[in-house]
Order: C-alpha cells, then structure tokens, then sequence
C-alpha cells in the first residue's frame, strides 16, 4: 500500500527520525502518529518506509503474503 502527499516534505528531519514519537511535527506538538503506524506494522509481520522531498512524501507499507 503506498500513500503520497505533494507537501511540503520532511524538511530536515530524517525519514527515519520520523517513526519516533519523541519527534516534534510540524505543528510544534509531539507526535506519535507514525511510531504506532510502524510498530502495529511490525506486529504483523509487515515493513513500513517513508521518502520524502520538498514536494511530497510517500509511505510505502509491505504487507506479508496471506
């Protein structure tokens, strides 16, 4: 599954400092969104990656077979 925006991108942040929840978005709060999305994915047996640029940024999840 694979789900794009055409944002503004990560900026400086890294796309694998995007899955920790001690990460600040951009709206100044903490977020966590993306560390739960990661670890549900893994509990499933699934791979979860990000890439991004300025504009957009794409998550790409890779289910396991049934």
């Amino acid at each position: 599954m694979r789900v794009a925006d055409n944002g503004p991108g990560l900026g400086k942040l890294l796309p694998s400092q995007a899955f920790s929840p001690r990460v600040l978005g951009a709206s100044g709060r903490s977020s966590v969104g993306l560390a739960i999305c990661r670890d549900l994915a893994q509990e499933m047996g699934a791979e979860i990656s990000l890439t991004s640029s300025d504009v957009g940024t794409e998550v790409l999840v890779k289910l396991r077979p049934a």
